[in-house]
């Protein structure tokens, strides 16, 4: 069985299921997550708000993140 990752609130009930293959830490209300082995970023409701296309992610800062396609990242 693969191990999967999700979300859980201070009490340790799932508040977003562990559906995803890596999720990192929430950062100005988007995580970025790996599914399917893509990266995008979700909201706090576990919605995708950038689908995920991308071979890496790093946290978004507000106005933008670091994504890689390839061997490139920008």
């Amino acid at each position: 069985t693969v191990a999967k990752w999700g979300y859980i609130d201070h009490s340790g009930d799932y508040v977003i299921a562990p559906v995803y293959d890596t999720a990192e830490e929430f950062s100005h209300g988007w995580a970025a997550v790996e599914w399917h082995g893509r990266w995008g970023y979700i909201d706090r409701t576990g919605s995708f708000v950038i689908k995920p296309r991308f071979q890496g992610a790093r946290a978004f800062d507000g106005e933008w993140a670091e994504v890689r396609l390839g061997a490139r990242w920008g």
